[in-house]
């Protein structure tokens, strides 16, 4: 990754990140921005999947005061509070096709006007973008514009599944595992032999955010040494007891909700409480997965790990789950 960051922080124009889930395309978007020459300008991150679309607009250039109903007081968007930094777009695929239109203006005039305002600005920064879809099936399938596609292509980075590179996989492992060794005071702490084979072999669905989640869980709940047999059950697999179902109610509805209850909860647990990346990963519609969350009353928000963090404008750096 490196050498990626090495090469693209020299680029002026925009950028695409393109990837599955957790392969790193938000830690890859830091690392250019703090190798460029912006790197003493503000980073900004918007999550898109994370806005509602009737807000996209005046997220990005803000809005004046009564500009529409509910507009109570100006509004400074991410264009403004981005100066001559980098502006992070995260999740560009799930831009519906008017917002597109709108960033697809930006890019090609570098010019923009706050809602409400006859002003024209200008726009200094420098856009990155990512996304987790196929971008050329989202054109195929009316959903995404091909002309915004192509002034994205410009600088194009594509991360592959962790899981095809073991020496990544390693590195990531002896790096978060480092991490929390020092942050959890077990400096003597060491992952044996075979058990490092399981970590390394491993498919590691949810890529590096996966191996940085695992590693912090091993670290915090292991003394000396880590063992197969202290790996969580999704990497080794208990064999069920025989007497496993004697938990479980006698009637067949009490006992599929306990079953479904448990199996959400850990589920959920593993993504960190991302419902669109669980529901995508266990193979169900958001919608039914949203039911289950609110039939059972699983608590995702006290599941994920990152927080939206407010700081000042120069500093700003959002980051929605």
């Amino acid at each position: 990754m490196q050498s990626i960051v090495s090469k693209f922080s020299k680029v002026k124009g925009t950028i695409l990140i393109s990837g599955a889930s957790g392969t790193g395309k938000t830690y890859l978007a830091k690392m250019i921005h703090q190798n460029s020459e912006q790197k003493n300008e503000p980073l900004v991150c918007l999550n898109l999947a994370a806005v509602q679309e009737t807000l996209i607009e005046s997220e990005l250039f803000g809005h004046e005061k009564g500009a529409f109903t509910g507009a109570y007081e100006k509004r400074i968007g991410y264009c403004q509070m981005v100066g001559k930094g980098t502006l992070f777009l995260d999740e560009i695929g799930e831009l519906g096709l008017s917002s597109q239109k709108k960033l697809l203006n930006l890019l090609e005039e570098k010019e923009y006007s706050a809602i409400g305002s006859n002003k024209t600005n200008k726009f200094s920064g420098r856009i990155i973008a990512a996304t987790n879809k196929n971008l050329s099936e989202e054109i195929k399938n009316g959903n995404f514009r091909e002309d915004l596609y192509y002034r994205l292509m410009v600088f194009n980075i594509h991360l592959s599944p962790v899981s095809s590179d073991q020496q990544l996989v390693k590195k990531m492992i002896d790096y978060y595992f480092n991490i929390y060794k020092d942050e959890y005071a077990k400096h003597d702490l060491f992952i044996d032999d075979q058990c490092m084979d399981k970590l390394i072999n491993f498919n590691w669905p949810g890529n590096i955010r996966e191996i940085k989640n695992c590693m912090e869980f091993l670290v915090c709940m292991s003394v000396d040494c880590i063992r197969e047999g202290d790996l969580p059950d999704w990497i080794s697999p208990l064999k069920i007891k025989k007497d496993f179902f004697k938990e479980y109610p006698l009637a067949y509805r009490d006992a599929l909700d306990t079953f479904e209850r448990e199996y959400f909860n850990f589920i959920l647990k593993r993504f960190d409480g991302r419902v669109n990346f669980t529901a995508q990963e266990v193979g169900l519609s958001k919608t039914t997965l949203i039911s289950k969350i609110r039939k059972f009353g699983i608590d995702i928000w006290s599941m994920k790990k990152e927080k939206i963090e407010h700081a000042n404008v120069k500093d700003r750096l959002i980051l929605v789950g």
